[in-house]
């Protein structure tokens, strides 16, 4: 029986093969390039060090020749530094000379230059004598300095000749390079291919007969035909792709049976979404209907003692917040508003209480600019500080507190009611938030409550929106609603 090849081996051998190929070709141009390097490096290094020399001999004798016109004593040590520079030069190119025909010329050079010390030696003592031999000493000076300018000038000639010669075989030796490197990239060329065209051989006609059977899984026929190849991958590819196909058959089934399970809990959640709107929408009546008793009758009974005591035009204008107040929560009752009617609501309800409670609580409303305009649920604002007068505040006879704040931050609406009362213990705080904000004993069942509240949020806005509460015993109560900004008003 013949044993299955892998894919992974065989093309990991073509590309060891081709790798191979590739890195010969570059340590061959990187080998060569380094000698090429090397030896441009030596020449022209030479080239620039004899420059310099020469470029400095000159500065020193210009030097010197000012010296001895001016005698400052600062262009003597310009002429002393360039003229160590200079011999600094002829060491470093000596050091670089490896052939005895060039390095006798450097040497006599030297010795030019060493000569031309002694005579600048020699030239200061007679300059300090002021005898006649003075004029002798400079001018054989100046010849000195001439034949180290012409030598100069010679070896220029020789190490540009040297370059030329380094070119030439250079480019003989690229020459050859370039031959070699065609014959090996071409058979580099016809080997990748002919590693190509086997691949994609052993490739690709597995694959096409795969894409058939796929074909035929998609027009509901799974009876697949047979694929052979050679390599163990494919058989496994083609098992799975059989095994699938029984399995796509028996899914069809499965998921049929699922749909039908699926279309009746909708139609179950259905139910049970409209019994919860049901439940929301009679909430929120029996909220408006035990609102417009108790709060009218407080309120036109303020408005009437504050109409016998001070006899002012206050009257007309809380009688006029109160009508707001009253057509508000009349044309309200499809349970749905706009923050805007909300807060010019909650605002003409502040300024009431306001009046109402004057000597025992202090009501502020805050409202951020540019808060945006979004739908909400109707009369979400009302309870919170309805549930902070009548239960935060209802032991304080002065001083008391409550705060309504509307801010807008981070693509989110914060709806803030503070008081400074009596508080909650931390216990039964932590019992609301697990609760869901329901009470277990009720004992504020005619109050809206904020399990009401959260429930009426949910419905709304799905998860998008929280309500969120924190208080501490005679620390007040902080309820906190956070509301989405994407569904525009």
């Amino acid at each position: 029986m013949k044993k299955n090849r892998s894919y992974r081996k065989h093309l990991l051998l073509y590309s060891l093969i081709s790798l191979t190929a590739i890195m010969l070709i570059l340590f061959m141009y990187d080998m060569i390039n380094r000698r090429f390097i090397s030896q441009y490096n030596a020449v022209f290094s030479t080239y620039d060090e004899m420059s310099q020399f020469y470029d400095n001999q000159n500065e020193a004798h210009e030097a010197l020749r000012s010296y001895l016109y001016t005698g400052e004593s600062h262009l003597y040590n310009d002429y002393e530094s360039y003229i160590e520079d200079a011999k600094e030069n002829l060491d470093h190119i000596m050091d670089r000379l490896s052939s005895e025909n060039n390095l006798w010329r450097f040497e006599l050079l030297e010795n030019m230059v060493l000569n031309y010390e002694k005579n600048v030696a020699m030239i200061q003592v007679v300059a300090e004598l002021k005898n006649d031999e003075y004029k002798q000493y400079y001018d054989h000076l100046t010849e000195i300095n001439d034949s180290i300018v012409k030598t100069s000038d010679e070896y220029f000639r020789l190490l540009t000749d040297e370059i030329a010669l380094v070119r030439i075989d250079i480019d003989k030796e690229i020459n050859m390079l370039q031959m070699v490197s065609i014959i090996f990239a071409l058979s580099c060329f016809i080997l990748i291919v002919w590693l190509t065209y086997r691949i994609f051989r052993s490739i690709m006609y597995p694959i096409n007969q795969i894409v058939q059977n796929m074909n035929e899984i998609k027009k509901g026929n799974y009876d697949l035909q047979e694929i052979a190849s050679s390599y163990k991958e494919m058989n496994i590819l083609c098992v799975a792709l059989r095994d699938m196909a029984i399995s796509v058959k028996k899914n069809q089934e499965n998921e049929k049976k699922q749909a039908e399970l699926e279309q009746r809990l909708l139609i179950k959640e259905n139910e049970n979404l409209i019994k919860d709107e049901q439940l929301a929408s009679s909430e929120l009546k029996l909220l408006q209907n035990q609102l417009n008793p108790h709060f009218l009758f407080n309120t036109f009974n303020m408005i009437y003692q504050k109409a016998l005591e001070e006899k002012s035009a206050i009257l007309i204008e809380m009688i006029e917040k109160m009508t707001e107040c009253m057509r508000y929560t009349l044309s309200n009752r499809s349970r749905t508003t706009t923050l805007e009617m909300e807060i010019n609501f909650i605002r003409n309800y502040l300024f009431i209480q306001s009046k109402r409670y004057e000597d025992r609580i202090h009501f502020e409303l805050m409202v951020e600019d540019d808060v945006p305009n979004i739908k909400i649920p109707s009369m979400i604002i009302e309870p919170l500080v309805d549930n902070a007068i009548r239960h935060g505040l209802s032991d304080t006879e002065a001083n008391g507190e409550i705060l309504v704040s509307i801010t807008h931050e981070d693509r989110h609406i914060y709806i803030r009611v503070e008081d400074n009362g009596k508080g909650m213990d931390i216990e039964e705080v932590e019992k609301l938030i697990i609760n869901n904000y329901e009470k277990e004993d009720r004992k504020y069942d005619d109050s809206y409550g904020l399990y009401n509240l959260s429930r009426r949020l949910e419905m709304f806005f799905g998860d998008t929106a929280a309500v969120n509460i924190s208080s501490m015993p005679d620390c007040g109560f902080d309820a906190l609603i956070i509301l989405p900004e994407f569904i525009n008003g």
